[in-house]
C-alpha cells in the first residue's frame, strides 16, 4: 500500500524543479529521454490516474463509490514574438522565432486496477487539452544603399492526449464507463517585413505552422468491463495557419527590389510527428454491457497558408509560395 502523504491535502505541489530533479536522476542511470525532461513540468501538471501503470504488481482498488471521476485537463499557450530593426548606409536585419508545444495530457485507470467490487455507480476517465502555439517575426530595414531583411517564424503544436483503462484492469459499474480524449491544437506562424532602400531592397520570409499530435482513447488488452454501457471516444480538432501578413519592399531609384515569400501550413503525417486519432478496444478484452457500446474517433483538421507581397523599383523580382 502507498503511504498516506497527508501533507498533500493542504500543500501546493511546485513542479518548477521537476526537470532539474529528472536530470539528476538521469545522471545516476534513470533512462529519461531529453524530450521527457523538457516537457516534464507540463506533463506533471496534466496527469491523473487511479493506479500506476509502471507498477502493475501492486494494483489499486476502488471497492465502492457513487461515481469515480479521473480527469486530466491542460491549457497550454506559447506565444513567441521577435522584432528586428536595421537602418544605415547598408541595413541588414534578421528576425527568427519558434514556438513549440509537445508534452502530454493523460487520464487513466492503471494496469490490474480493480474497480467496483462492492458497487460503483459509474466511471469517467477523461483527458482534455487546449494547446495554442503562436510565433511571429517582424523585420524593418531602411538603407541608403542596401536594405535586406529576413524573417522566419515556426509554430508547432503536436502534443499527446490520452485516456485509457489499462491492461488487465477489471471495472464493474452499475451505470456507464466513459473513456474520452478531447484535444484542440492550433499553430499560427506570422512573418512581416518592411524594406526601403535608395539602391537595393531584398526581403525573404518563411512561415511554417504545424498542428496535430496523438489523441487516443482505449480499453487496453485483457481488460474486463461489466457496465450498463461503454463509450470510448477520441475527438481532435487541429488548425494550422501560416501567413505572411505584410511585405513592402521599395527601391527608390534605379536598382532592384527582390522578395521571396514562403508560407507553409500542415497537419503532420510522418513518423517523427504523426497525427493520430484512435479509439478502440484491445485484444482479449471482455465487455459485458446492458445497453450498448460506442467506439468513436472523430477528427477535424484545417490548414491554411497565405502569402502576399508588393515590389517597387527599377527591376522588380517577386516570388510567393503558399
Amino acid at each position: 500500500n502507498m503511504p498516506p502523504y497527508p501533507h498533500l491535502a493542504k500543500s501546493t505541489i511546485d513542479f518548477a524543479e521537476t526537470a532539474a530533479k529528472m536530470r539528476a536522476l538521469r545522471n545516476v542511470g534513470v533512462p529519461y529521454k531529453p524530450e521527457q525532461i523538457q516537457s516534464s513540468e507540463q506533463d506533471a501538471q496534466a496527469a491523473a490516474s487511479v493506479g500506476d501503470s509502471t507498477a502493475p504488481h501492486t494494483p489499486a482498488r476502488v471497492t465502492a463509490a457513487d461515481q469515480l471521476l479521473v480527469s486530466a485537463t491542460a491549457e497550454r499557450t506559447v506565444d513567441a514574438w521577435t522584432g528586428e530593426g536595421s537602418f544605415g548606409g547598408t541595413a541588414v536585419g534578421v528576425a527568427w522565432t519558434e514556438s513549440k508545444i509537445h508534452g502530454s495530457t493523460k487520464a487513466f485507470v492503471g494496469e490490474n486496477t480493480r474497480v467496483g467490487e462492492l458497487g460503483v455507480g459509474g466511471v469517467h476517465v477523461t483527458s482534455t487539452a487546449n494547446n495554442s502555439a503562436v510565433a511571429e517575426a517582424v523585420a524593418l530595414s531602411g538603407g541608403l544603399g542596401i536594405a535586406a531583411s529576413g524573417t522566419v517564424a515556426k509554430a508547432v503544436a503536436t502534443p499527446t492526449i490520452e485516456a485509457y483503462v489499462g491492461r488487465d484492469a477489471d471495472v464493474n459499474v452499475q451505470d456507464g464507463l466513459v473513456i474520452k480524449s478531447d484535444s484542440t491544437d492550433s499553430a499560427t506562424a506570422k512573418t512581416d517585413i518592411v524594406n526601403v532602400a535608395i539602391g537595393v531592397s531584398i526581403g525573404e520570409l518563411d512561415s511554417e505552422a504545424v498542428a496535430g499530435g496523438r489523441t487516443k482513447a482505449y480499453l487496453d488488452d485483457g481488460a474486463t468491463v461489466e457496465a450498463g454501457e461503454l463509450s470510448v471516444e477520441a475527438i481532435a480538432s487541429d488548425y494550422a495557419l501560416a501567413t505572411k501578413d505584410l511585405d513592402i519592399g521599395a527601391a527608390l531609384s534605379f536598382s532592384i527590389d527582390s522578395e521571396a515569400i514562403a508560407a507553409r501550413a500542415s497537419i503532420p503525417n510522418n513518423p517523427e510527428t504523426p497525427t493520430e486519432i484512435t479509439a478502440g478496444i484491445g485484444k482479449n478484452a471482455f465487455v459485458d454491457v446492458d445497453r450498448g457500446v460506442t467506439v468513436l474517433a472523430l477528427s477535424s483538421t484545417d490548414a491554411d497558408a497565405k502569402s502576399w507581397g508588393s515590389s517597387g523599383g527599377g527591376v522588380n523580382i517577386h516570388t510567393s509560395i503558399a
